[in-house]
């Protein structure tokens, strides 16, 4: 009798083990890097749910300056409190010991340096750093780049992502999940089209007030037919070649901010991730020799306080269907494996 209750125990648990890599499996994005596409974003670097929001000021346009100063105005109320604060620089031609960098009068490390660097495709590459001690929210913020070598290296442009909690006594608001990808990807077309992808783990929900995409983009200029695709919506430019990113922030600089909550279509919550497409085409007469991505950030603001950080749907039956059914599935066969072993 023991060995028939350890034969069904063994069944069972095969059955669970089977369906819980079935449900794994659907929540793991797939590779990619076709032809074209040089290096990647890092999924889900920063994912934190906050009761406040997140804002991004940049300044920039492509620059061989020795000296570089912009400025960066974080417009958010009064009273809030810093959360956390990244500023992100984007090189080209960038070597050890080129540049140096100072956010309100405080000295940053080498950009071409790790931990700062985060990613380099080709001769392009991303640098991040942690200013939460230095960020002035709400106020202007100054950013000094100055070449420290001779070799000339080039700067595409400034990106300041402040994540803030609302002041105190602030009620009404909702709570935001803030997600970002980073790194250094370059999509290029090189006369045919190309795509390159990052992916957000999470699924629509009935419960979301708001949701948008902001990127930072270096590069980006007319002819490269480019676009972008959130799951199936397709975003496109406003230049006569309908380019998404052309320089509309400052020359070969682009931050683009796109309000997505209507064109995020009803997926289940087990459904596959939600997906980015970055198209780069060659169009018109300059060869096309892509963009870069160096962030995409995803906020969305929910009705409700998550459990855990984790934004569940307003159906919390459809979020407990499949433990539901692999309790059965194990219930099942426990009874059948009972019944053939009474019978023999």
């Amino acid at each position: 009798m023991k060995g028939k209750i350890l034969f069904s125990i063994a069944i069972s648990a095969l059955v669970a083990l089977a369906f819980t890599t079935s449900v794994v499996a659907q929540q793991v994005p797939e590779a990619n890097s076709p032809p074209g596409v040089t290096g990647s974003l890092t999924i889900h670097w920063y994912d934190q749910t906050v009761y406040g929001n997140v804002f991004v000021a940049e300044k920039g346009g492509h620059t061989t300056a020795a000296l570089i100063n912009w400025t960066l105005n974080v417009n958010v109320l009064s009273g809030v409190t810093v959360r956390d604060a990244y500023l992100y620089l984007s090189f080209d031609n960038l070597e050890n010991g080129d540049r140096s960098v100072e956010f309100n009068g405080n000295t940053l490390g080498d950009p071409s340096q790790h931990p700062y660097l985060i990613g380099t495709a080709g001769p392009f590459c991303t640098a991040r750093f942690d200013v939460k001690n230095y960020v002035i929210a709400p106020g202007i913020n100054t950013v000094i780049v100055t070449q420290t070598s001779v070799h000339t290296s080039s700067v595409y442009g400034a990106a300041l992502v402040v994540i803030y909690e609302w002041p105190s006594g602030y009620v009404g608001a909702p709570n935001v999940r803030i997600i970002i990808n980073d790194g250094c990807m370059w999509v290029a077309g090189n006369g045919g089209p190309q795509w390159g992808t990052t992916d957000f783990l999470v699924a629509y929900t009935d419960d979301i007030m708001w949701a948008h995409f902001t990127t930072m983009v270096q590069a980006g200029e007319n002819y490269l037919a480019d676009s972008v695709v959130f799951n199936t919506h397709n975003f496109t430019g406003i230049s006569p070649w309908g380019d998404y990113f052309y320089g509309n922030c400052g020359y070969l600089w682009d931050v683009h901010k796109e309000d997505i909550k209507t064109s995020w279509p009803p997926w289940l919550p087990l459904s596959p991730p939600t997906r980015v497409w970055f198209r780069s085409y060659a169009s018109g007469a300059i060869p096309a020799d892509g963009y870069i991505v160096d962030f995409a950030i995803l906020d969305i603001a929910y009705r409700w306080w998550p459990v855990g950080g984790t934004a569940f749907p307003s159906n919390k039956l459809a979020l407990l269907a499949p433990y539901i059914i692999l309790a059965a599935l194990i219930a099942i066969v426990s009874v059948s494996v009972a019944v053939y072993w009474r019978k023999r």
